[in-house]
């Protein structure tokens, strides 16, 4: 058919029809602008992907690559409106291609030939412009509403005038093509351009931001043919890779991303098809296309929410972390996937390419595609997330630490654990993954049906492997977060081999020395009972685990027990020389490498004849010790050997003796504790001890008792002797015990002995004649001072009473103060005859009395006076005696001038007296002041009746002063209860500063 040179297309003709059918039909114009009209609406925001489509199928049709260009040219200074321009490669416009464009859901593509979808595509476009302008290479046609209005009006129907005056304007435009001149055609390199006027309620700006770099990505996503777009400024190439992946290259940017794609495709049974339109029945053929998003390393970058595109984007919402494009049924407006037979096919089709997208995936990336958890976003995204879960949850997808597939069913996963220490729990455990580093990853394998297994579980299936020591680092780094409580039973190598079950009471040897390693080997080898750990870690200490240097080791109950055994059984046979050897050996190893051989006097070494002996038994070569046992001692030397391989040091700590030596024994003591008088030691000093066991200095009573001088020093001079003389935290230790009650020096018990230092005890207690420090004479009981001597008070009575020990005067109120305490609270005890007396001098009792009136000191003898101290009467009560101011009566003599009586306060120094000490209620005290004041007597007690001058007096109720600072002073010390503080207030009564300054008073 030949056409005019002006319109190639034979858009004259097209425009002729469509006028006479809406001529004869004003009806079929109103259904045609309702249609153009909706899908107008329904395709708005697709405009681009649909010309790309259209220019996808250009490409095909001519067998190129496709590429499309986008431009946005802004308005014109003339009012020319903004345009958008969309560009193609491939085949020229053709007239079929025009009648296509003209006709309303009707395509000149058939069966499978191109991604369209039957010509309603381009009606997008109306959404845009009123004028739309398609320029190619072949030549151009332009629709516009304008024009079509007045064509409308020049066929003079009345019935569609008004429908035109009904709808304001909105006319069918595409369904008239007008032909246009070229003009400046295509861009160079393309054939067709579709320029699209934007109307002025189009925002020109919002197009404009959306041409993106992801606005191409998407295109070429849904348009498989679409191998390039070019953008404003950018263009975007899409590489296929040879590993199956896809590459996105923006230049000039140099922008590349990277993709992993699965595609499926396959024949639709006709059954599938028969509900859908006609023209769509033929096509037969479906694709679909996965894209996953992944970074240089090809690790997944997922998306978090894309829609399916069919093949341009659809309004369906999908959750899946990849984006879908398929040949997936629409409904009329293209917007959303058409529910049926068909839909339901390709939704399975996509789970069963999906699980091909996770199955392409290294094991560890598979995680990051699980659909995720929460509700679906829409049906679409329902039934694509069921399918997909429901092919996992049956696939061995995933890979286990141990590099195993599993399926999710049969996996499971133990909180912070991953890494080496889950690949070595999977052998135990298969189908044990890593635990994930996200959280989320956690939820979406728990979604799919992995199980989360307690850590319990794990430290089970990890007692049963069998690991060298430097894997189990590994294990505890990972479970280092987990709570306490779950770790009870979580293994621990033990050192020589083996695993033990729980760290609590488990011991990480530490501090051995240069050659600790050889002897954390030996104790492990040598001592099964103790739980030795091959490995030091935090978590081991945090759950119960504790260092063990060389005393914990030889302080710990195996070792004991160890040793013990091997003491109990040479009382019934010969033990075996390699075995002794080799344990002696580690136990004095660990002696000297710092730890305390206290517990070990049990260890069999052998003397020089190579019997074996216990070491606590055996004596080192020149020991002190032996120059002080007496001869039922039965200690002998040990070998040599020992000596020349250990030193004297080290076999001494182990007990082998130098000196006295040290022993721990059992507490409360047992009937077979080799102490001697020890349960009467408990009884009396030992019973609150709150530690198992005591240390005690043994053999004491196997001394010459000739010999307690050199014993003393050897004892005091060895510091872990000194040490077990020291009380403990119950009483005195039993050592010093002992020695208390039993050792003499000179025949003397050693409690009746004092140091140096107590100068208050001299005369009734003679000084040790041993050189011991005063802590240690104390310790062992030698005196230390009066309250000391007073824990014996019947012997201190006895000495205190004894004529023959002189007792300096000053010392002698102290010592029956104490004295006095003592007898009160203690027991009864017979008084002797004679009584220490304020002179020194012991004095029969029947002669003397006790000083209880302070004022008879001045005329009384000393000679008779017992001091008083501050309460006379229970002294005169203790000792069964009188008071001195009940035996001896004073008559006082007048005074050779007149005697007056003044108030205390105005005689001279005493207001300051009494204010000195805050008595000055006393100042009205009624005095009676004669110079010179002088008593005489005693009345009744020899024949001397001279007068003795006093300077103060106290007579029933009177106070009598002669005046002085000396009687002034003390009478203010009496009255107000202060006669500790006489002297200083004698000084304030006599008013001189400096004797003030020396009581610190001035």
């Amino acid at each position: 058919m030949t056409r005019p040179a002006g319109d190639p297309f034979g858009t004259a003709g097209l425009r002729a029809t469509v006028l006479s059918i809406w001529a004869s039909s004003p009806a079929r114009f109103r259904e045609d602008a309702n249609a153009e009209e909706l899908l107008s609406l329904g395709y708005g925001g697709r405009v681009l992907a649909e010309l790309a489509a259209n220019g996808a199928d250009a490409a095909r049709a001519a067998g190129v690559p496709a590429e499309i260009r986008i431009d946005l040219r802004p308005a014109g200074p003339d009012g020319q409106p903004a345009e958008l321009r969309v560009a193609n490669t491939g085949a020229p416009l053709t007239p079929d291609g025009v009648a296509a464009l003209a006709a309303l859901r009707a395509s000149a593509k058939r069966d499978d030939d191109g991604v369209g979808h039957f010509g309603v595509g381009f009606t997008a476009v109306r959404a845009l412009s009123d004028a739309p302008v398609v320029v190619s290479t072949s030549g151009a046609i332009r629709f516009s509403a304008a024009d079509t209005v007045t064509a409308v009006r020049e066929l003079g129907i009345p019935e569609l005038d008004d429908e035109l005056l009904r709808r304001e304007g909105h006319v069918p435009a595409l369904r008239l093509p007008f032909p246009t001149p070229t003009g400046d055609g295509p861009p160079p390199g393309y054939v067709t351009e579709v320029r699209l006027p934007l109307r002025p309620d189009v925002d020109a700006t919002a197009i404009s931001s959306g041409l993106t770099t992801d606005l191409a990505m998407d295109l070429m996503w849904a348009l498989p043919d679409l191998a390039s777009v070019v953008l404003p400024g950018q263009r975007v190439q899409r590489t296929d890779l040879p590993d199956g992946g896809t590459a996105m290259a923006v230049e000039p940017a140099g922008e590349r991303r990277l993709f992993r794609t699965v595609d499926a495709e396959g024949t639709l049974p006709a059954d599938l098809l028969s509900d859908r339109p006609v023209e769509e029945r033929s096509r037969t053929r479906w694709h679909l296309t996965w894209v996953l998003p992944v970074d240089g390393d090809g690790w997944p970058r997922p998306v978090e929410r894309s829609v399916v595109g069919a093949p341009t984007p659809t309004d369906e919402p999908v959750s899946l972390p990849a984006r879908l494009v398929g040949t997936f049924p629409v409904d009329e407006n293209r917007s959303r996937i058409a529910t049926g037979p068909l839909a339901d096919h390709l939704v399975r089709a996509a789970a069963d390419a999906y699980l091909d997208l996770v199955l392409a995936l290294p094991g560890p990336d598979r995680i990051a595609l699980i659909p995720p958890g929460g509700f679906p976003l829409g049906d679409v995204d329902a039934a694509l997330r069921q399918a997909v879960s429901d092919r996992l949850g049956g696939t061995a997808f995933l890979v286990d630490a141990g590099d195993a597939p599993v399926a999710p069913g049969r996996a499971s996963m133990v909180a912070g654990l991953s890494g080496p220490a889950a690949t070595a729990v999977s052998e135990a455990i298969p189908g044990l993954l890593d635990w994930p580093a996200a959280p989320v990853d956690v939820e979406r394998l728990r979604s799919i049906g992995v199980s989360l297994r307690p850590v319990s579980s794990v430290t089970a299936a990890l007692a049963a492997l069998d690991r060298p020591a430097d894997f189990w680092p590994v294990v505890y780094d990972c479970l280092g977060e987990v709570p306490t409580e779950e770790l009870a039973d979580l293994p621990v190598p033990r050192l020589g081999g083996g695993t033990l079950v729980g760290p609590r009471g488990v011991l990480i040897p530490t501090d051995l020395g240069s050659d600790g390693s050889q002897l954390a080997d030996d104790v492990a080898r040598m001592v099964p009972g103790l739980r030795l750990a091959a490995v030091d870690h935090p978590l081991l200490r945090r759950l119960g685990a504790e260092s063990a240097d060389a005393d914990a080791i030889l302080h710990s109950a195996s070792l004991a027990d160890e040793i013990q055994r091997r003491r109990d059984d040479l009382d019934y046979s010969d033990p075996d020389p390699e075995d002794l050897a080799d344990f002696a050996a580690l136990v004095l190893g660990l002696v000297a490498a710092g730890g305390s051989g206290d517990a070990t006097v049990d260890l069999l070494l052998t003397d020089a004849d190579g019997e074996a002996w216990p070491a606590g038994d055996l004596l080192l070569p020149g020991a002190p010790l032996a120059t002080v046992l007496g001869d039922d001692a039965d200690l002998v030397e040990v070998a040599p050997a020992w000596v020349q391989r250990w030193g004297v040091q080290v076999l001494a700590r182990v007990g082998v003796r130098l000196g006295f030596g040290v022993r721990r024994y059992p507490a409360p003591p047992s009937d077979d504790t080799d102490l001697d008088d020890v349960h009467r030691w408990w009884e009396e000093e030992g019973a609150a001890e709150t530690e198992d066991a005591f240390a005690a200095v043994p053999d004491l009573d196997l001394v010459d008792p000739t010999c307690w001088p050199v014993a003393l020093t050897l004892l005091a001079d060895d510091r872990y002797t000194r040490e077990a003389l020291r009380p403990n935290v119950s009483g005195r230790s039993y050592a010093g015990w002992w020695l208390s009650r039993h050792a003499e020096v000179d025949g003397v018990p050693l409690r009746h002995w004092r140091t140096p230092d107590a100068r208050e005890l001299a005369g009734l207690y003679d000084e040790l004649p041993v050189s011991v420090s005063t802590d240690v004479a104390g310790d062992i009981g030698v005196l230390r001072g009066i309250v000391d001597a007073a824990a014996d008070p019947a012997e201190l009575l006895r000495r205190w009473a004894d004529a023959d020990r002189a007792v300096s005067a000053e010392s002698v109120p102290a010592l029956t103060a104490a004295l006095i305490t003592a007898l009160a609270d203690g027991p009864d005890v017979d008084l002797p005859d004679g009584v220490r007396t304020l002179s020194g001098q012991v004095a029969g009792a029947g002669s003397t009395a006790v000083l209880d009136a302070a004022w008879l000191a001045q005329v009384a003898d000393p000679a008779v006076l017992v001091a008083g101290g501050t309460d006379p009467h229970a002294v005169a009560d203790v000792l069964d005696l009188p008071v001195a101011s009940e035996t001896f009566r004073y008559a006082v003599q007048p005074a050779a001038g007149a005697a007056r009586t003044v108030p205390l306060g105005e005689i001279g120094g005493a207001a300051r007296c009494l204010a000195q000490c805050g008595r000055s209620d006393l100042a009205d005290h009624p005095t009676l002041v004669a110079a010179p004041l002088a008593v005489t007597g005693p009345v009744g007690v020899g024949d001397s009746q001279e007068a003795v001058p006093v300077h103060w007096w106290v007579e029933g109720e009177d106070l009598l002063l002669d005046g002085s600072p000396d009687g002034v002073g003390r009478a203010v010390a009496w009255l107000a209860g202060r006669w500790g503080d006489r002297h200083a207030l004698v000084a304030a009564a006599r008013g001189d500063r400096s004797d003030l300054a020396e009581y610190g008073l001035a």
